[in-house]
């Protein structure tokens, strides 16, 4: 049976994926010739001591990877929430899991683009420049994940979206043919990396797929028996290799893609349901539990805070300091940032998902009402 109960250390883990993403941000924009100069190449082909010591902050505030978390921690979450659907249609089940997606995502999305669009509004008002111009053509598509125009980390966002029919058509193959059909499934997925037509190319989901079927793997009960027996030396080795992979070869290899996404499965897993004292206690914490809660809001809304700090003239021109310069940048956007993602989750997130069940409600299967027959008169 599926874990039921809310696993909190997934929480803290989601919490500090989405803080990890902030400093990636705010680090690279101090200085965009990083990505190739340092980002994408192996760390011991670098040779300058200031690009070594980036490259190792690089690896720890890797957004990346970060990503892979959030794709991977969602295969698990929403394969535990199939499983908990009763066997009727797959038209309904479908339908219900959909509207439950849509509400969860979009709401938060909308008001983050028409967020951005008031803000850019009042730096022209104002007379003030250095806020991305946005169009109302540009607002809605990226509000309603059609194209991302504005808002660039919204593409992962989009990427959830498209991988509603791959999380579906895996959880129905697993239901009707067992776990080694899944597995087979996820193989697929790694097939396709080189292949992305058999997935048709969409919403950069070609990349990301084999992470959500990766995590769907670990709903399996019989991953809860396998990690079970992972302590803390195994996660802190799964999560140096996992942080590590990618930063010793080119930045483009697929097959530290894949072997980074396989190590982020068995990270998760290991995570899930280990009891492994030191980790559980950082990922437990009330720091990591409050940005676990507000995650999705931080993640969406910290490109609105970091738009406004980089249209200072000083934050926005290339330095040499790109990692001090990113690493203060990175902490005033995450404290200027959190109060509006804990509004955000508590009014927007919240009733969107609360207005998602009640939709969802009315593809629920009722018993037909058939009518009394009529009493026979006693003889």
């Amino acid at each position: 049976m599926a874990i039921t109960v809310r696993n909190h250390q997934l929480d803290g883990m989601r919490g500090i994926a989405a803080t990890i993403v902030i400093f990636y941000h705010a680090i690279l924009h101090a200085d965009p010739s990083l990505v190739g100069r340092v980002l994408y190449t192996p760390i011991q082909d670098l040779t300058a001591v200031r690009d070594i010591v980036t490259k190792l902050a690089l690896t720890i505030f890797d957004g990346e990877a970060a990503v892979m978390v959030f794709f991977v921690l969602s295969g698990l979450v929403l394969h535990q929430s199939l499983q908990r659907e009763p066997q009727g249609p797959a038209l309904m089940i479908s339908a219900r899991f959909t509207i439950h997606r849509l509400f969860r995502i979009l709401p938060a999305v909308i008001v983050c683009m028409v967020a951005a669009y008031l803000m850019w509004k009042t730096f022209a008002l104002l007379g003030l420049s250095g806020f991305p111009d946005i169009t109302a053509d540009q607002l809605w598509r990226n509000a309603l994940l059609i194209q991302i125009t504005i808002h660039g980390p919204s593409g992962s966002v989009q990427t959830e979206l498209a991988a509603i029919p791959i999380l579906l058509a895996c959880f129905f193959v697993n239901r009707r043919f067992g776990p080694f059909a899944l597995l087979l499934c996820f193989l697929f997925t790694i097939i396709q990396v080189q292949n992305p037509v058999l997935i048709f190319r969409y919403a950069n989901l070609w990349p990301s797929a084999c992470a959500f079927v990766g995590g769907m793997l670990l709903a399996l009960p019989q991953s809860k028996s396998t990690f079970a027996r992972a302590g803390t030396g195994t996660v802190i080795a799964c999560l140096c290799f996992f942080m590590l992979c990618r930063h010793i070869v080119p930045g483009q290899s697929i097959a530290a893609l894949i072997a980074q996404t396989i190590s982020c499965v068995i990270l998760i897993g290991a995570i899930a349901y280990s009891d492994a004292p030191l980790v559980n206690s950082v990922l437990k914490s009330k720091t990591a539990q409050f940005l676990g809660r507000v995650s999705f809001s931080l993640y969406l809304l910290n490109v609105l805070v970091l738009f406004c700090l980089w249209s200072i003239p000083e934050l926005s021109t290339p330095t040499v300091h790109a990692l001090e310069t990113g690493v203060l940048v990175g902490i005033a956007a995450l404290v200027a940032t959190l109060p509006f993602a804990y509004a955000s989750e508590r009014w927007i997130e919240r009733p969107g998902i609360a207005w998602g069940r009640w939709f969802a409600s009315w593809t629920e299967l009722r018993p037909a009402q058939v009518p009394a027959l009529p009493v026979r008169p006693a003889d």
